[in-house]
């Protein structure tokens, strides 16, 4: 055999090795695990906020343990959403059309919801940012280092209008969203 078919072979087969290598995706995690493992996080980042990350020698920064306990019991537990979960967000909102939140019930302090973490970067973030601003919810992002994105919605100011988040949530493919007293963006 010559030496460049040879190559071309061994070129050939590294993707394959490669992707032989890579963890296995964890199943799908439990929306109400997932929910206190988010708010787990939630706790250790405001209790560390200040003290998030640690800088290093070499210029990178790196989480503090609690933080980084909290970010791989949500990675283990299989609660980030990929793109794979995404797959029929673009049809579920063609289906829905456009539309408002409705207020209904008690009313409550106006509230932002946090649906979920996104670990497909910018692409996912702007898919989810586009579906829920067309159902009437303003949106927000942030970082997460070691998980993603996180996407905040609302803010919701009744009962009624956080069930409809939550169940609105789920229906596209975050079931494990929930009211987040940690994060206040919007002017009330």
């Amino acid at each position: 055999m010559r030496a460049g078919t040879v190559l071309v072979l061994i070129a050939g087969l590294l993707p394959l090795l490669g992707c032989a290598s890579l963890p296995p995706r964890p199943p799908r995690g439990d929306p109400a695990n997932c929910r206190v493992l988010f708010q787990n996080y939630d706790r250790a980042a405001s209790l560390f906020q200040p003290y998030t990350y640690s800088a290093r020698l070499d210029g990178r920064s790196t989480q503090t343990p609690a933080l980084s306990v909290a970010s791989n019991a949500i990675i283990s537990n299989g609660c980030l959403t990929t793109t794979a979960d995404l797959k029929g967000l673009e049809s579920l909102q063609m289906k829905l059309g456009p539309r408002k939140p409705a207020e209904s019930g008690a009313p409550i302090p106006p509230t932002a919801v946090h649906v979920g973490i996104l670990t497909g970067g910018f692409s996912d973030a702007g898919r989810a940012t586009a579906f829920f601003q067309s159902q009437g919810y303003e949106t927000r992002t942030i970082g997460a280092e070691k998980l993603g994105r996180r996407l905040y919605i609302g803010p919701v100011r009744s009962e009624g209008a956080l069930d409809q988040a939550i169940a609105l949530a789920a229906e596209a493919g975050f079931p494990s969203a929930y009211p987040s007293d940690l994060f206040h963006f919007w002017k009330y």
